[in-house]
């Protein structure tokens, strides 16, 4: 982020002679060698690159994630995908919606909802949870 000495030299990365006009497709190595050696930062680099590409190549969950896809700014309107290894976007998919608990974790969460259905703190919304995480355990 802004607070990283790195980040301020991203202007210098991504406007580096050796980009401009990229002969070649640049992977994250490649971004992260010269990043180094101009201290910036090889991340916000290529999210900025990216604007101007023609080509992207990028994980199945930042074009599935609504928020992935809203953080990197990535805008699907009037552009072809390619999915390579389309057989594995279900499980992809599936993941992106899935969401693990651990036990300790809905203990806690119950503890939490204990304390908020015995100070009445809105107990009509908050007795339900309760409800499923004691279900749950």
């Amino acid at each position: 982020g802004k607070s990283c000495s790195y980040y301020h030299g991203v202007h210098k990365l991504s406007e580096h002679h050796a980009l401009q006009p990229a002969p070649r497709a640049w992977d994250i190595e490649d971004l992260v060698s010269l990043g180094r050696k101009l201290r910036a930062c090889p991340y916000f680099a290529a999210r900025e690159l990216m604007v101007g590409a023609d080509i992207v190549f990028c994980p199945y969950n930042y074009l599935l994630d609504p928020q992935i896809r809203d953080s990197m700014d990535i805008n699907l309107k009037d552009q072809v995908v390619i999915l390579d290894e389309a057989h594995n976007i279900e499980d992809c998919a599936r993941e992106s919606v899935s969401y693990g608990v651990t036990e300790s974790q809905l203990r806690a969460a119950r503890e939490e909802l204990d304390l908020m259905v015995s100070s009445s703190i809105r107990q009509q919304h908050h007795e339900p949870l309760r409800a499923v995480c004691c279900s749950l355990i």
